[in-house]
Parts: structure tokens; sequence; C-alpha cells
């Protein structure tokens, strides 16, 4: 199959926006982080085929195999009071390019996992560049299955999934990154909708679910995204990251 990846597909499709793209790169996060301080305006993006140390949520590691995933970032204007809505938006506009290509079952679980029936396709890690005391950009990298082997997802053969397989179609990854860039735009075009529209997707509420030492009923989100567990004794525990079990009693 010819390449569906390629700066000059990328270029065609998404016009005059500021563009890096490598066939290899050790992280976009890294490499628009440093674009961002040298000077990129808000909206430049940078994509890679394959992404060899890329992060993931809690300092994990994140390979992107070449040909079958999307790892890109996007600078966003910085905004200190707001560092969560990137989190959110990248969650929103993930499930909504989804499910704009024929997934059923899209949702997402606190607080930024999206998952197609229980099975996830994303990550998502948004990073602020900082220079001199400033907060110059936030970079708002995403990384999306869309045609993984169980071989290439490892350990996470067995809770992930791909765009592929939920949307029953073979997909083009550079007119993905293109839808994919223009819905995070769309959705923080309107930044006071954004945590509403979030929590009605997140399938974590009303689950008994165990987060590090805290178990209990995840009740509700509050205004700054944080999970509000009901423990046994009624207790209501605010719980700002971390990886979330669900079905614990």
């Amino acid at each position: 199959m010819m390449d569906d990846l390629s700066y000059e597909r990328l270029r065609a499709l998404l016009g005059q926006r500021p563009l890096r793209y490598a066939e290899q790169m050790s992280s976009t996060n890294d490499e628009a982080i440093a674009w961002a301080l040298d000077g990129a305006p808000a909206g430049a993006l940078v994509v890679a085929d394959e992404q060899v140390t890329g992060r993931g949520r809690l300092g994990r590691t994140w390979y992107t195999p070449p040909g079958v995933a999307l790892a890109l970032s996007l600078i966003l204007p910085p905004v200190p009071d707001r560092l969560l809505l990137p989190t959110l938006a990248g969650a929103l506009a993930v499930a909504r390019l989804a499910e704009a290509w024929g997934a059923q079952g899209v949702g997402i679980k606190w607080p930024n996992d999206v998952q197609v029936n229980g099975r996830k396709l994303c990550g998502i890690l948004p990073e602020a560049a900082w220079s001199g005391g400033h907060l110059r950009a936030v970079v708002l990298g995403m990384g999306v299955n869309v045609r993984l082997s169980l071989a290439e997802m490892g350990d996470l053969a067995q809770t992930a999934t791909n765009m592929e397989d939920v949307c029953g179609q073979r997909l083009d990854r550079a007119r993905l990154v293109a839808d994919l860039v223009a819905l995070v735009e769309d959705v923080l075009s309107q930044p006071g909708a954004i945590l509403a529209q979030w929590r009605a997707c997140l399938t974590t509420l009303g689950r008994q679910v165990r987060v590090g030492s805290v178990v209990g009923l995840a009740r509700d989100v509050d205004e700054d995204g944080a999970l509000l567990i009901e423990s046994s004794s009624g207790e209501l525990v605010r719980v700002v990251a971390g990886d979330v079990h669900i079905g614990v009693a």
C-alpha cells in the first residue's frame, strides 16, 4: 500500500499550518517544546511516523512503531489558569474522531483514556514549555492506535484497540492527523463548554473504582477535573491523578 503518511500529504491537507515531520523522531513533545521556545506560533504541529522515546502519563514510555499509529504534538497558546483544558480537549477530540469515522461505544475513562467498548485507543500528554520562569506555550501530545498488531501492542494487547478495528475500514493516517487537529482546535474554541462535554463522556462515574489506596464509588468530578470518590465510610475523597481500576468492590 502507498505510504499514507508523509510530509507532502500532510502539507496538502494542512495548508499553511507550520509543520515539522520526520519518519523517525525521539519524541514529538520534545521537538514541539524546543520549537515553541524557539518561537513557533500556536497551531504549529509536529508529526512523526515512528516515535522512539515518547512519554505517556505517569512517566511511562510510549513507543510508536512506524506505519501503524499517529504520533503528533500540537503547540497551543499559554493559558496559565486553564492548563486542564488541553488534556480534556485532546480526549474529546480523539473520541469525536473515532465517532466521526464510525466507531460505536466510545467513551473516556478518567482522566483522558479514550476507549471503545472498554479498550484503550490513545494516549494524551500535555506538557508546558517554560522559559525564564514564564509559560511560553502548552504542547498537546497525542498518540492514537490506527492499525497496530497484537504483537506490536505488547502488554497492552488485552486492553487496547485500533481505529481501523473499531471503525471497520482502512484509514488514511494523514487525513486522521488533519481531522484530529481540526477537532482539537474546534473543542478549544469553546472553552466554557469543555468540562461539561468531557464529563458527559466519562465512563468512570457511577462505578466502583480503585485509584491507589482510594477505593469506592466514583461519584463525580469537580471544576478542576479531579475525581470524587465516595469511600465505604461515606467520605468523599478528591483524587487528582492516578490509574483508575474499575469494578473494585
